[in-house]
């Protein structure tokens, strides 16, 4: 059976300055022979100094002064070549950083979110305010676009469905009252709870909302069992979910867990 390395294993220690070495000639890239110039500049200067500065106490003025100003000038063509080594890795550090930050806010697309808060206003789940967004998270899961998006307190996910669900289905957790106007699809009759989660539920058909509490289901009961079961709202393309509290990330993580769901139905 293979044991674990000791930190005093020779071969371990050998592995890890291996490791640190490569680690940064990829950090350093084209600047390491910069910093090996200006620190073997640096030895040197340092070297001939205490060569030569015995012998220059004897030695003629001129040959004094040239040798104290050989050594001043490889001190400072040493410096000089390790600040601008310094500035290079500098500057590529910001570009790395600035290309990491366009590359974060790329994935989040503003269109997807404005069409995110217009289906939750569809749905009587937001007030028609200006559509403001504090964070968000879009995306493609299985095929369906995706958007978790926080606007104000709320923590909104709207799935976007490749063909319109035969029924509108509507979901208040613990009986909460419905944050606003209810869409005019049709006569709703109670149907029972996603996965049995504490609540109210009323479709526009039951059968078919059958089947979709089961696809829903298991989701709902894992948000609720992470403490709060969002508002819910099923109707032609867009599946609307609504959370008081919460964060976009556990959102998104909800999301992927219905879209997975959805894509096997």
């Amino acid at each position: 059976m293979a044991r674990t390395p000791l930190l005093l294993n020779p071969k371990f220690l050998l592995q890890n300055l291996r490791d640190g070495f490569d680690a940064a000639k990829a950090r350093t890239g084209h600047e390491g022979g910069l910093i090996a110039l200006s620190a073997g500049g640096l030895i040197l200067a340092f070297f001939l100094l205490a060569l030569l500065a015995p012998l220059a106490l004897n030695a003629p003025g001129f040959v004094s002064y040239g040798a104290g100003a050989l050594v001043l000038l490889l001190v400072l063509a040493s410096t000089g070549a390790g600040a601008v080594a310094l500035w290079r890795l500098m500057a590529a550090g910001a570009r790395e950083g600035g290309g990491a930050l366009v590359q974060a806010t790329g994935i989040v697309n503003e269109s997807a979110i404005q069409a995110a808060l217009s289906d939750a206003e569809d749905a009587g789940l937001r007030a028609l305010v200006p559509r403001d967004a504090q964070d968000a998270m879009t995306g493609r899961v299985q095929g369906l676009a995706m958007a978790a998006v926080q606007s104000g307190p709320q923590v909104f996910l709207v799935i976007r469905l490749k063909q319109a669900a035969p029924i509108s289905l509507i979901f208040a957790p613990k009986a909460a009252p419905w944050p606003f106007a209810l869409p005019a699809d049709g006569t709703l009759t109670p149907v029972p709870t996603p996965g049995g989660v504490d609540g109210l539920a009323w479709a526009t058909d039951r059968d078919p909302a059958l089947v979709w509490s089961g696809r829903l289901g298991p989701a709902l009961a894992m948000s609720a069992a992470g403490g709060e079961a969002p508002f819910l709202s099923l109707r032609a393309k867009a599946l609307v979910l609504r959370w008081n509290h919460g964060d976009v990330g556990t959102a998104a993580l909800i999301g992927r867990e219905l879209c997975l769901a959805i894509a096997k139905a």
